[in-house]
C-alpha cells in the first residue's frame, strides 16, 4: 500500500468510509481530512466530517463545518444549523447559540419533524440560560487531565467502577497515533484491552487479569 501522500483522493475518500462503517472515528476524520483538500467545496463530505468531529468533541472544528454547510447547503442539510448552534453551545458560546437556536426554529418550520426539534431547541436555550447563570458564581474546582499511565494517544472508554479504589476501562494501549483500514494487509489491526486503574492518583495498573461478565 502506497504511502498516504501517494493516495489518490478516491482513494483517501474509500478508506474514510471503510473507517467510518467499522466505528473508528479518528481514522476516518484523518482519511476524510485528507480528501477534502481536494473537495473542499463538496458540501456532502463537509457534513460528513462536521458529524464526525462532533462525535469526537471536537467541537471548534465542527462548528467550522457545519457553519459552511449551513451557509451553502442549508436546503440539503437544514439541521446543519441545530449542531451549529450546539456546537456553539458546547464551546460557551452562550448568546450567540441562542440566537442560531432561534434562527434554526424559524427555518425549521414545515418539516415532518418540526415539533421534535422545536422542543429540542426550548431544551437547549434552556440549557444556555442555565450556564449563563451558573458562570456568574463559578464553583472553586481544579480539573486535570489523568496522567499517561491512563491517558494515551488513542481513545479510552468505558469506566466501570470495581469497588471505592479500583476501576476498569478498556483501551488500546498503543504509544503514538496509527490509523488503520482494511487495506493494511501488513499491519495487524490491535485490539482493545480491559485495563485498571487505582484511585486516589488515578494510576494506571497494566491490563485487567480476569474475566468480565
Amino acid at each position: 500500500m502506497p504511502g498516504v501522500d501517494g493516495l489518490t483522493p478516491g482513494q483517501l475518500k474509500k478508506f474514510g468510509k471503510s473507517a467510518q462503517r467499522s466505528g473508528d472515528l479518528y481514522t476516518a476524520i484523518f482519511f476524510y481530512e485528507r480528501y477534502r483538500e481536494y473537495r473542499e467545496n463538496n458540501q456532502d463530505i463537509n457534513f460528513t466530517l462536521a458529524e464526525l468531529h462532533r462525535s469526537a468533541r471536537n467541537y471548534e472544528k465542527a462548528a467550522e463545518l457545519y457553519n459552511q454547510v449551513k451557509l451553502k447547503a442549508a436546503k440539503k442539510y437544514p439541521l446543519a444549523q441545530f449542531y451549529f448552534a450546539q456546537m456553539l453551545k458546547s464551546m460557551g458560546q452562550y448568546d450567540d447559540a441562542i440566537t442560531e437556536f432561534n434562527k434554526f426554529k424559524r427555518s425549521y418550520k414545515g418539516q415532518k419533524d418540526e415539533r421534535v426539534y422545536s422542543k429540542l431547541v426550548k431544551i437547549e436555550v434552556e440549557g444556555c440560560d442555565s450556564a449563563k447563570k451558573i458562570i456568574e458564581k463559578p464553583l472553586n474546582l481544579t480539573i486535570s487531565n489523568l496522567n499517561n499511565s491512563i491517558n494515551g494517544p488513542h481513545i479510552e472508554l468505558s469506566p466501570v467502577p470495581v469497588n471505592d479504589s479500583l476501576f476498569i476501562y478498556a483501551s488500546l494501549r498503543i504509544d503514538s497515533l496509527v490509523y488503520f483500514n482494511e487495506n493494511n494487509v501488513d499491519t495487524a489491526k490491535p485490539v482493545r484491552q480491559f485495563y485498571q486503574a487505582l484511585k486516589p492518583e488515578m494510576t494506571g495498573l497494566g491490563e485487567h487479569p480476569g474475566t468480565l461478565r
